[in-house]
């Protein structure tokens, strides 16, 4: 099983996209400060109201840059949630398909914490197993009920298909 850090850095790895993001919110947050900064300071400073308009065109031209800065940087925060949501995912996937080891553990689908086969909750954060099959004695069949030979579910006679899927031998 991937830790969170492990699984996170190969997902950006397959979405380079994010480093693109990365890179033009540098540029034009850079540019955009450098732009107000440098007009504002004129415009402060500067007492003929000639070249005015053009200073304050400047200004809004560098909050504009700010502001494109200010998308990509919600376009990363955006990968970044669909990464964390991609591990949320395989934790659950990995948990529910660990059933069968031969540790007898089970992953928990919320933390990630290992627990005995015989806990019903995580020991960490009390969240639920997120499987609970249990066999049943062979003794309790009868002309009535057949049990499933994938699950071990004692399922009545006229009953065709397991809840789990497997179909009536």
């Amino acid at each position: 099983m991937k830790s969170k850090k492990e699984f996170l850095s190969e997902y950006r790895s397959k979405h380079p996209e994010i480093w693109i993001y990365l890179v033009l919110d540098l540029i034009l947050d850079i540019v955009g400060a450098i732009i107000i900064v440098i007009n504002a300071k004129k415009l402060i400073g500067y007492h003929s109201r000639y070249d005015e308009p053009q200073l304050v065109f400047f200004i809004f031209l560098g909050l504009f840059f700010w502001i494109l800065g200010v998308i990509f940087t919600c376009l990363i925060k955006k990968v970044e949630s669909n990464g964390n949501q991609e591990y949320e995912h395989y934790l659950i996937t990995y948990s529910t398909t660990q059933h069968t080891n031969t540790n007898n553990t089970w992953v928990c689908s919320k933390c990630g914490n290992y627990n005995e086969n015989s806990r019903l909750i995580c020991s960490r954060c009390s969240e639920p197993k997120p499987y609970a099959i249990t066999r049943q004695n062979n003794s309790t069949n009868n002309a009535n009920s057949w049990t499933c030979p994938n699950c071990g579910k004692v399922n009545q006679n006229y009953v065709g298909t397991c809840g789990c899927g497997e179909v009536k031998p």
